[in-house]
């Protein structure tokens, strides 16, 4: 498993977003970050963001909980549904570059480090 460094989260979009979710999801409260963070736990769980234990308590039907909950305040429910999803796609497609671009550079070695023949980098 490939994990993030800590200090790349909070430069990614939405990081704001699933920070606050990640410690409402932890603390067991339902809220829309909480949610969000339940929609993307795989990939979170893959970056080391989120513990395999906490998986088994995943929110059931986070979309639906997420819209219920919009739902129940005040304003658009559907235009606020679509615009945290937005948000959580652009962090998941941050999440997932540079999750490449770290697993690239574990595979291929660091820069002025002799890793033979095959797993040389343009660097090299």
């Amino acid at each position: 498993m490939t994990t993030v460094d800590a200090r790349a989260w909070d430069r990614l979009p939405g990081w704001e977003m699933i920070s606050a979710g990640l410690a409402d999801f932890a603390a067991g409260r339902v809220t829309a970050n909480a949610c969000a963070v339940a929609m993307a736990a795989p990939r979170l769980q893959r970056a080391g963001l989120l513990p395999k234990q906490q998986l088994a308590t995943a929110i059931a039907e986070p979309e639906i909980c997420l819209y219920r909950l919009l739902g129940a305040g005040p304003g658009n429910a559907f235009g606020q549904y679509q615009a945290i999803l937005r948000r959580l796609i652009r962090f998941e497609h941050a999440l997932d570059r540079l999750m490449t671009r770290r697993s690239s550079v574990e595979a291929v070695g660091r820069p002025g480090k002799d890793n033979g023949p095959e797993t040389r980098g343009p660097w090299t």
